[in-house]
């Protein structure tokens, strides 16, 4: 037991740190003029996902099991890691220029 505590705690400490370092790079790397823009649409998208894609999932975990479920979000997810990377930087708004817009 105490070793799923420990794991639970480590996760938990790693989505905070990872949901705190993307929104303070997304906040620094933005035109001040549209910080609050960006963050508006982090939002939607951060929140938005659970929205779309959690009666998806239950419909599979319902039909075929909780198993094949989770290998249908994390497929899905791999996917769109792999789509952004196979995308030149330029679409996938990954330009060389740092924050505020100086390379």
């Amino acid at each position: 037991m105490s070793l799923w505590l420990a794991a639970l705690v480590l996760v938990g400490a790693g989505s905070i740190t990872f949901n705190a370092s993307a929104k303070t790079l997304l906040q620094v790397g933005a035109p001040p003029q549209m910080r609050g823009r960006v963050v508006a649409i982090w939002s939607i998208g951060w929140m938005g996902g659970t929205v779309i894609g959690a009666p998806a999932v239950g419909a599979i975990a319902a039909a075929r099991g909780p198993r094949i479920a989770l290998l249908v979000g994390g497929l899905a997810a791999a996917g769109v890691g792999l789509i952004m990377l196979a995308l030149p930087r330029s679409a996938a708004g990954r330009d060389s220029a740092g924050p505020g817009g100086v390379a």
